[in-house]
């Protein structure tokens, strides 16, 4: 009976550590794989890199994603990271990076060419 309460603790941190790492990971893995598997043409999709596109084919292992006109790149599965919902509009819902589409160059009133935004300090 002794040697059974002196594992007792060493139980209680498998069991703690298997309900707060193990299994929330397991569950968004599946549920990873699950939104990735479901993915089909015409879904806007956000890469793991941060990049927006629209799938344009779909295959087995890879997708076709077009990142602007014209310029479609094959991805694999795994590098998508979140589909984009849309609402019942059928528009992409905004979110803070649809602020970039606001954001103009910084302009050199010396030449007029466009340069990184910096400041002096």
């Amino acid at each position: 009976m002794g040697d059974l309460v002196s594992l007792l603790p060493i139980i209680a941190i498998v069991v703690v550590f298997w309900l707060f790492v193990i299994a929330p990971a397991s569950r968004r893995q599946k549920a990873t794989t699950q939104m990735q598997s479901a993915i089909a043409v015409g879904d806007e999709v956000v890469l793991t890199s941060g990049i927006f596109g629209v799938v344009t084919g779909v295959a087995d292992s890879h997708l076709l994603v077009q990142l602007a006109p014209g310029v479609d790149v094959k991805v694999a599965r795994s590098a998508i990271g979140v589909v984009v919902p849309e609402d019942s509009d059928g528009e992409t819902e905004p979110d803070e990076t649809d602020e970039a589409d606001d954001l103009e160059p910084h302009t050199d009133p010396a030449d007029g060419t466009s340069a990184p935004d910096t400041e002096e300090r």
